[in-house]
């Protein structure tokens, strides 16, 4: 006798949009994987669900816009935190009546959660044995913060190996930590033919340099359209704003008179094939951007990273040799990495060491290999 279908609700927050894409490579995963099963998304910042989590929300946006120096000590003053303190369990307090009214309407039998503040009400739920449900952390940087960890985490999904060693030097079981890559939907084929008037290229036979902001198109993607048109190379731009519209009209207006083709996108769904026909990416180091380029085989430059986990996750790659830093007054620096030279071939090896491509697969099994019996998963 089949076992009934699942309910599997995952828990993201809408801060920036990694952690909301993350939660939909793993839905697209899930329900081809077990296709009986219902899989939600809720944002657990959602002004519907707590008018507090969405100002939290809104005074975090508006910190890293205004004054990111102030995020920044909070992000390490939170890093030092242990571990069930009671600074810790006062936030996971706070937070708990949102995750209880999510609960008791979606009542799932798995919880996933890709942002660490619906972890941590998760947590503290398990901990008062209010909730028994199997509580699932998809980690979205190439770091661990401490408010990730809970020991009510029955399991982890982290990009890489030294962030399972992380983990484990807070005690977490091995056994309850999963190297999965960040979720992630998977690229293209090689194969893949893409229309490049889709994309607002005019042609295929100049190299395209995509320059991206986020979803939330942060950065000085002005400044990097403009050190790109002295690169002597020829070279097509594609510079895309993410929801950030008042970008878009500035850089509209700023590449009239520039003599490289540059094409101005907001918000687009068309990131896996830009990603496919570009030969260079220049970006804020946002996790999901970062895994989606390196299984695209993508070598990528970084301008300058925002405090917090951005910073860590520019360090950990450029340790790696997967990306470089971006430097206005080097154009010769993207003519080497336009055209078959060391340098470009040196990063793509890099590339293949660290990518992830299947990253959403790996982490839908281990979740169900963890969580479920091999009778309880419906689709198995």
């Amino acid at each position: 006798m089949s076992q009934r279908p699942k309910t599997i609700l995952l828990v993201s927050a809408s801060i920036g949009a990694g952690h909301t894409q993350a939660a939909r490579a793993i839905q697209a995963d899930w329900n081809s994987t077990f296709p009986r099963d219902t899989v939600i998304i809720v944002d657990f910042m959602d002004e519907q669900n707590s008018y507090l989590n969405y100002m939290i929300k809104e005074t975090y946006l508006k910190m890293i816009e205004v004054t990111p120096f102030l995020y920044d000590a909070l992000y390490h003053l939170s890093q030092g935190l242990r571990p069930a303190s009671r600074r810790q369990n006062l936030f996971s307090w706070f937070l708990k009546k949102t995750m209880q009214n999510i609960l008791a309407t979606y009542q799932p039998d798995i919880v996933i959660c890709t942002h660490p503040f619906p972890c941590a009400a998760m947590a503290y739920l398990k901990r008062r044995h209010r909730i028994t449900v199997p509580l699932a952390g998809i980690i979205t940087d190439f770091t661990v913060h401490s408010t990730w960890i809970y020991s009510e985490v029955d399991l982890y999904a982290v990009a890489a190996e030294e962030l399972k060693d992380d983990l484990l030097t807070y005690k977490i079981p091995s056994n309850r930590v999963a190297v999965t890559g960040i979720p992630i939907r998977p690229p293209l084929a090689p194969e893949t033919k893409v229309d490049f008037r889709e994309l607002g290229l005019q042609h295929a036979d100049n190299p395209v340099v995509l320059v991206m902001g986020g979803g939330l198109g942060i950065g000085p993607l002005q400044e990097v359209v403009l050190a790109l048109d002295s690169v002597s190379a020829p070279l097509q731009i594609v510079a895309v704003t993410g929801k950030n519209p008042e970008l878009a009209r500035e850089l509209n207006r700023s590449i009239k008179s520039l003599r490289h083709s540059v094409t101005v996108l907001g918000y687009t769904p068309l990131v896996r094939e830009l990603m496919h026909v570009a030969s260079l990416l220049i970006t804020k180091p946002g996790a999901l951007t970062l895994s989606e380029a390196m299984a695209a085989g993508l070598p990528m430059l970084f301008y300058e990273s925002f405090p917090g986990q951005e910073t860590d996750n520019a360090s950990f790659l450029i340790a790696r040799g997967v990306a470089d830093w971006f430097r206005p007054v080097q154009p010769e620096a993207i003519v080497r990495l336009l055209t078959d030279s060391v340098e470009r071939e040196q990063i793509q090896r890099a590339i293949c060491r660290v990518a992830q491509p299947d990253s959403a697969k790996a982490a839908v099994r281990a979740i169900a290999a963890q969580l479920l019996t091999a009778n309880q998963a419906s689709g198995m």
